[in-house]
């Protein structure tokens, strides 16, 4: 959701995937249905399998359970990285693999209804 509304607004974003969802995204993009409409908008956001690093932000939705897949995907970028999920442990495990002064913490508002997880890239517009 964050990033389709991003990607609409002009912004310069990715996804990044893996497997069967990495596969899903290339081939259907991001579906939204606006509230009580049956109507399905697919919304062309790029995927990515590997970041490439130069974002202004990462920004991480994902659940508790797939955060080590995420920090192994991360570790050796340059970049601040937001996490948003139920996250009691703080940021020092998170700091160890990524570094410290990139962590950022959050909680996302549940803004959308999905059946996976992703996490949004945003590139520089400069």
């Amino acid at each position: 959701m964050f990033a389709a509304r991003l990607h609409e607004a002009g912004h310069d974003v990715s996804l990044l995937a893996r497997g069967k969802r990495l596969a899903s995204l290339r081939r259907h993009g991001v579906q939204l249905a606006e509230g009580d409409s049956p109507v399905v908008r697919r919304v062309p956001v790029p995927v990515v399998e590997h970041p490439a690093g130069g974002y202004d932000l990462i920004a991480v939705f994902v659940r508790t359970h797939q955060v080590d897949a995420v920090l192994e995907s991360l570790a050796g970028l340059e970049d601040d990285v937001l996490f948003l999920h139920n996250w009691a442990a703080g940021a020092e495990p998170l700091g160890a693999v990524i570094g410290h002064e990139r962590v950022l913490l959050g909680f996302g508002w549940p803004a959308a209804r999905w059946t996976s997880t992703w996490s949004a890239i945003a590139r520089p517009t400069s």
